[in-house]
């Protein structure tokens, strides 16, 4: 079960490249996010290193990352601040939140660059029944027990702090808004995620609790081997709470509210009366969507292959997030569809105005938005139950 812990570390690893790969258009959340899992991932693989790894090479490594620990935290409530708030930027006091992982890492740089026999004879140490790493003071700033004292501090203030957040948006929220599919999917998500948080933080404190009671590595480990494991299921399962439910990367599309054409100032609100409630956007703030789809259509963007949502975000300064939710949730098609359907009318209509006489397969597939004739070909069977030949061959009758 011990090498299961490495596996998940990979997980967790990888799991933050596809989530910035596949981001929904909410980047900068989803950094936050991803830097979470990823600073998490390594921790989870450095306690392994650290417990049962035999290697001294790898203890060294995940010694040196250790500052990186106290990113986990303001990272995951970076996270969850920023989806209850629609607003990703951070504020000049936001900096606070760094502090402990500056002064970690100023107080290890002596250490970081001290010489290999120095740092393999520490890594000895670590593996050694005794594991004393106080006598060596790898950190200049923060004394090792201090050290393990503030990561149990900090895990527990963030778990707080996550609750408070959650709860208090919970609040402002008027009961219909949890009736919509991606408010109870992202209200659900919060949840988990700060449960998960605050059991490893539990668990956290437990396993902190066993190191200081017993000095012998072999009986910590006996008695603490069932928490350590546990949390690695508990990361586990967070990593496939992302894979399984992918919407979640939307995040919560709250309006934004225009003040004037030529400034373009968003605001996130949260709706107030029962109209907006029922389809979460303001009559307004659909008819500019709307509006933004329109232009696209006018201007046939659509036959561009790399025509994707972002095109649309980019130009209309609408987030991509928003319009993905506009597509899902009002219209009840997605954007491929949308898409699809448009370019298969497009080259409806080329073929009815005879403007493909001359033209081949290919040519009309590329000036429709498709970048091969075998996926045009299935596109248009499914839309219109016939094949483009067998189309334009019944139009000819």
């Amino acid at each position: 079960m011990n090498f299961s812990t490495i596996y998940i570390g990979f997980i967790g690893l990888f799991l933050p490249f596809l989530i910035l790969y596949v981001n929904k258009g909410y980047k900068t959340v989803n950094l936050y996010l991803a830097g979470y899992l990823f600073f998490s991932a390594l921790y989870v693989m450095g306690n392994f290193y650290f417990f049962y790894g035999e290697s001294l090479a790898w203890i060294v490594f995940f010694i040196d990352l250790h500052p990186f620990f106290f990113l986990i935290g303001p990272l995951s409530y970076f996270y969850i601040r920023s989806v209850v708030s629609d607003s990703n930027k951070l504020r000049k006091s936001d900096l606070l939140h760094f502090l402990l992982f500056f002064v970690s890492l100023a107080g290890l740089i002596p250490y970081i660059f001290s010489d290999a026999s120095h740092k393999l004879q520490v890594a000895a140490e670590m593996k050694s029944e005794h594991w004393d790493l106080a006598k060596y003071q790898i950190n200049k700033l923060i004394p090792h027990k201090a050290d393990q004292l503030l990561c149990v501090v900090q895990t527990v203030f963030y778990s707080a702090c996550h609750w408070v957040l959650v709860l208090t948006q919970h609040r402002r929220w008027k009961k219909g808004m949890l009736q919509i599919p991606q408010y109870q999917l992202i209200h659900k998500w919060l949840r988990t995620l700060s449960s998960i948080y605050s059991i490893i933080a539990i668990d956290y404190f437990i396993v902190v609790a066993c190191i200081w009671i017993y000095d012998d590595k072999s009986e910590f480990l006996a008695r603490a081997n069932i928490f350590l494991m546990f949390a690695s299921l508990l990361f586990m399962a967070l990593n496939f709470s992302v894979l399984i439910f992918p919407q979640i990367l939307y995040g919560l599309p709250q309006e934004k509210i225009i003040r004037n054409d030529s400034e373009r100032i968003h605001e996130p609100e949260i709706l107030e009366n029962e109209k907006q409630v029922s389809h979460l956007f303001s009559d307004e703030y659909l008819a500019m969507i709307e509006q933004a789809l329109g232009e696209q259509i006018r201007l046939e963007k659509y036959t561009d292959p790399d025509y994707k949502l972002i095109q649309i975000s980019t130009k209309s300064l609408i987030p991509v997030h928003h319009i993905s939710y506009y597509f899902n949730n009002v219209k009840n098609i997605s954007f491929s569809d949308w898409r699809n359907k448009l370019r298969i009318d497009h080259a409806k209509a080329m073929i009815d105005n005879n403007v493909t006489i001359g033209l081949t397969l290919n040519a009309i597939a590329a000036k429709s938005g498709y970048t091969t004739p075998s996926t045009f070909i299935r596109a248009f069977k499914q839309s219109t139950g016939k094949t483009p030949s067998e189309y334009m061959k019944a139009r000819q009758l």
